[in-house]
């Protein structure tokens, strides 16, 4: 890999993966230390860090820049980096990173002259996550048919990052038992919708911000401040509600979605008045900052409960 700049563009859990397997790729070709340091292109002006990749730090024999949300680049700054890469940093890697771009954008050409371009493709999403779940089944002594992983996968969605969270507790429930089943996955799912995903997400439909706000906290002492385990309970009760709302708009009868959602009866009622408290549009965008805020916490960008809190301020702000 003679390189020295990579354009990765995707799912954030799939250019995380790249990105370790660049960095991995990287420390094979470096005796001594390499530095990593992450920078976001809407906190840090990109001048600024190529200043930064000339120097390198003390001790280290390389490093490595990982500059997030390529894709609000200045025009003005193509033309930097472009000078920058002409006569790069010999020991500095570039690593940049888009959720999406277009095909004939200005950057891609560029990078393509100088380094590698990676469009990674999101239905390789589903594939990450079937991986995931056979390698913590593995870890922990455990099987799944694959029925039961499809159920699963059905109730959480193709997004890695809270289906971590969701094996770990799914393993800790089946306790001694070594396969997990169908009967299982669907008692926990009622556990987690008794204790932690209706009365939260009934408070956020109904836009009631303090009670919201007193009930996270309630969660969060439950879960002993675990921040990433709750937001994968929490994706998984919301992801539930956002399937129920597409049933409905679809013209789907109740009784189809209970079905189709697992929802025992003696919940039905009321899920249904849950599901009717939202519209579709404000599912999606509450879903989606449930995952950036499980993003950033993993990168170290945000404070949890902090994080969580504005959540459930904007949610219930309808």
């Amino acid at each position: 890999m003679n390189k020295i700049v990579f354009l990765l563009i995707g799912h954030p859990f799939l250019v995380d993966e790249k990105f370790q397997t660049l960095v991995g790729e990287i420390q094979k070709k470096i005796t001594n230390q390499i530095s990593v340091q992450t920078f976001c292109l809407t906190e840090i002006s990109l001048g600024e860090i190529l200043t930064q990749a000339r120097t390198l730090p003390f001790l280290a024999e390389a490093q490595v820049f990982r500059i997030r949300e390529i894709e609000t680049i200045p025009k003005d700054d193509l033309g930097k980096l472009e000078t920058y890469l002409a006569r790069p940093a010999p020991a500095t890697y570039l690593v940049l990173e888009a959720e999406s771009l277009e095909k004939k954008s200005a950057l891609i050409e560029l990078i393509r002259r100088y380094g590698h371009v990676f469009a990674l493709d999101d239905r390789s999403v589903e594939t990450a996550s079937a991986r995931l779940i056979q390698e913590k089944l593995k870890r922990f002594g455990k099987t799944m048919n694959p029925e039961v992983q499809e159920r699963l996968l059905e109730g959480i969605g193709p997004v890695p990052t809270f289906l971590n969270s969701v094996l770990d507790q799914l393993i800790a429930y089946a306790g001694n038992q070594k396969q997990i089943t169908e009967s299982m996955v669907e008692a926990f799912k009622v556990k987690l919708n008794h204790i932690d995903g209706f009365e939260l997400a009934n408070a956020i439909g109904s836009q009631k911000t303090q009670e919201s706000l007193r009930m996270l906290k309630e969660l969060l002492r439950q879960n002993d401040e675990d921040v990433v385990a709750l937001l994968g309970l929490l994706h998984w009760q919301l992801r539930r509600l956002w399937e129920a709302r597409v049933l409905l708009d679809e013209g789907k009868r109740e009784e189809v979605v209970l079905k189709r959602c697992s929802v025992p009866p003696q919940y039905g009622p009321f899920f249904i008045r849950q599901v009717k408290g939202f519209t579709r549009t404000r599912l999606e965008d509450v879903l989606e900052r449930l995952f950036w805020i499980d993003w950033q916490l993993k990168t170290g960008r945000v404070d949890g409960p902090a994080a969580l809190e504005a959540w459930v301020i904007r949610a219930t702000a309808g």
